[in-house]
């Protein structure tokens, strides 16, 4: 190895045709903390492939001594092979390392001679030490949290302990070479930064890979930190990545309470849950202040069945009670609902009579995903119809469907139709009052504008979702039993 260790990290290209990256364009948050974990020894050059897609290129100029691919969706597993691959074909001798949740609990999907190690959990002690073992020519078996892959078999070395709190990790290194602010989005608003204040959540919720990826435990920065953390950043709009946001009630008041005392003025939109609201109604006029914008609600069941299949542990009359109380407060609901596979036609129409009763400013509709590693993925991974994984984008049914494929469609289709007739009044205001707010500070943005329009009209189209799955591409896991061994294969140094 070089004195200096170059290091590329890579953030994947788009694929499919659905999905956030429509309307929602981040920064590679998780590639900017590896960044700062490694920056005091390695020249570290960050390719962000949705704007730079010329990988061979960037090698050719950075000759690098490891490439790490970022992979925060399992539909993006796919990609991750193939940019593996043309690393090694682009260089040899190039070390090529795999993070993210896909890869941690389902590493036997990324078992290819391409990809040389997985990042087994949080990525930056790990990626550290094994860029350290690398430059000192040590084995890597004696760094905790990887996952080797050999030809024969995967190989876990130990466990590494997670942090205690995030204040202890680097600041995410937003400077980094190969980042441009201006580039990110959400909706109509640019620039946009995302920032992390909790990482993990204390629910075990059936279809979550999040808390499985945290062992259900929570680790959080300190107000002071946070705070610190706001004021450095440049951009005015925040979105935060926390997967629970007032997951620490008591945390989150003070922190708002000092916001507002510091006289910290930015936007903030979060990921939350609804009974959080209902128990502690405190914290929505506190945050409204504080400058809380919208809330991503997962409101996941609209019955008490659907919360109860799913495990979601609130109740219908709860997830009301917490749209009703941050409407009061003016603050943005944008609920999330979640359709299941083995919905009937009546299943739908309950759904479709909920959404009308309630006054969301925006409605959002997944379709229950097996993810590897989850326990919806243990439960009910024989009900799987593909392996292209490029489908499991939570827009796409992957298992077997009750109603005929096409019928299923036409009614998913249809609640995306109905977003727009929920208290048009309502939603009306609340958009136009966005769109004047970002017109008034950085003028007209046709381009995000014309996100918008292109994400509306695929996802109210039926035939869009059937033209996915008669293209499934062929993939090294298309035959169920050929990657299950692999997991059986895994062991432990």
């Amino acid at each position: 190895m070089k004195e200096t260790v170059r290091v590329l990290l890579v953030n994947p290209y788009n694929v499919g045709r659905f999905g956030l990256q429509n309307i929602f364009q981040a920064e590679p948050l998780g590639l900017e903390y590896i960044a700062a974990a490694i920056q005091d020894f390695c020249e570290v050059y960050i390719q962000d492939m949705r704007w730079e897609p010329d990988l061979e290129h960037r090698i050719e100029r950075l000759l690098p001594d490891v490439v790490g691919i970022s992979c925060l969706y399992t539909s993006h597993t796919g990609a991750c092979w193939d940019i593996a691959r043309r690393v090694k074909a682009a260089g040899s001798g190039i070390v090529t390392v795999v993070g993210g949740q896909p890869p941690s609990l389902g590493p036997q999907f990324f078992h290819s001679s391409d990809i040389d190690y997985i990042v087994n959990g949080d990525g930056e002690q790990p990626f550290r030490a094994l860029c350290r073992a690398l430059e000192d020519r040590q084995p890597p078996t004696g760094v905790g949290g990887l996952i080797i892959n050999t030809p024969e078999r995967q190989i876990k070395t130990q466990q590494r302990a997670r942090p205690k709190r995030l204040s202890d990790l680097h600041r995410p290194l937003r400077s980094a070479a190969g980042i441009t602010r201006s580039r990110h989005f959400l909706s109509f608003a640019r620039p946009v930064a995302l920032m992390e204040i909790t990482r993990g959540c204390p629910f075990d919720c059936s279809f979550c890979s999040i808390w499985k990826m945290a062992d259900g435990r929570v680790v959080s920065q300190t107000v002071e930190s946070a705070v610190q953390e706001l004021r450095d950043i440049d951009e005015q709009a925040i979105f935060f990545t926390d997967d629970h946001f007032f997951a620490n009630p008591k945390l989150m008041r003070e922190l708002g309470e000092e916001l507002i005392a510091q006289g910290v003025s930015k936007t903030f939109n979060v990921q939350s849950r609804a009974d959080v609201f209902v128990r502690h109604p405190d914290l929505i006029p506190l945050w409204k202040t504080a400058g809380l914008n919208a809330v991503f609600l997962g409101l996941e069941g609209h019955t008490d069945k659907r919360l109860f299949d799913t495990r979601k542990r609130t109740q219908a009359a709860m997830n009301q009670k917490a749209i009703e109380l941050l409407q009061q407060a003016g603050i943005g609901v944008v609920g999330n609902l979640m359709v299941d596979p083995s919905f009937t036609a009546g299943d739908f129409r309950s759904l479709q009579d909920y959404v009308a009763e309630n006054d969301f400013h925006f409605a959002s509709f997944c379709i229950a995903t097996p993810f590897p590693g989850t326990d919806l993925w243990h439960q009910r991974r024989s009900e799987i119809a593909t392996w292209d994984f490029e489908l499991f984008d939570i827009q796409h049914a992957v298992m077997k469907t009750a109603l005929p494929l096409e019928e299923f469609y036409q009614h998913y289709a249809a609640l995306w139709r109905q977003r727009k007739a929920i208290t048009p009044a309502t939603t009306a205001r609340y958009k136009l009052r966005r769109v004047l707010e970002v017109l008034f500070k950085e003028g007209l943005n046709f381009e995000l504008l014309n996100n918008v329009r292109r994400f509306e009209r695929r996802v109210v189209d039926p035939a869009v979702y059937l033209e996915d799955h008669a293209a499934q591409r062929k993939t090294p896991w298309t035959d169920a039993q050929s990657v299950l061994p692999a997991q059986r294969r895994t062991g432990t140094v």
